[in-house]
């Protein structure tokens, strides 16, 4: 298995196997070229750019940046979120919209993304053009989203929302 997190669609990859046995003619064989096409999961646009693999570093790296303007989170692919997907206060006007039928989906007991603090974050299941749709999806016993922390001027609107487990609730306001 080969891991590398720098590859960019068009990047080419060869691989070149040595034999350490004695009876190896030729010692090393190479491989064709494979010309790589990455799919970022999720790309920041605006004020920010990037392409990540999850929300959560996306989330992450606005938190990281200082400065201001209007940032577009588009949600390419569909993501698993490893830990929570935290979105801090920044001065930053964040829009997180699908492209194509998207899920953000967790399997833990903490909510898949908090709004700590965070204003003016929209969350719109339906992008700016096309069908599309996002469901946000925890199918451990918690929360779907959180929003704390004076949390103001936010917005979650034509998205699914789906908790598992007795007594959950989908989206927590605290």
């Amino acid at each position: 298995t080969y891991t590398n997190a720098n590859l960019s669609s068009g990047d080419q990859v060869n691989v070149v196997m040595t034999s350490s046995a004695s009876c190896a003619s030729p010692v090393n064989a190479s491989s064709n070229s494979v010309t790589m096409a990455v799919t970022n999961n999720v790309v920041l646009t605006g004020a920010l750019t990037g392409n990540f693999a999850t929300l959560g570093e996306a989330f992450a790296f606005i938190n990281t940046n200082n400065g201001s303007g209007d940032v577009t989170a588009t949600i390419k692919a569909n993501t698993i979120e490893t830990s929570v997907a935290v979105l801090n206060n920044t001065n930053y006007k964040i829009t997180v919209i699908p492209e194509g039928d998207r899920i953000v989906t967790a399997n833990r007991n903490s909510p898949i993304i908090a709004l700590n603090g965070a204003d003016n974050v929209t969350i719109d299941g339906l992008s700016f053009t096309e069908n599309n749709r996002l469901t946000i999806r925890n199918t451990a016993g918690a929360s779907a989203i959180q929003i704390f922390g004076a949390a103001s001027n936010n917005l979650i609107r034509r998205c699914t929302l789906e908790a598992s487990g007795i007594n959950n609730s989908i989206m927590v306001i605290s």
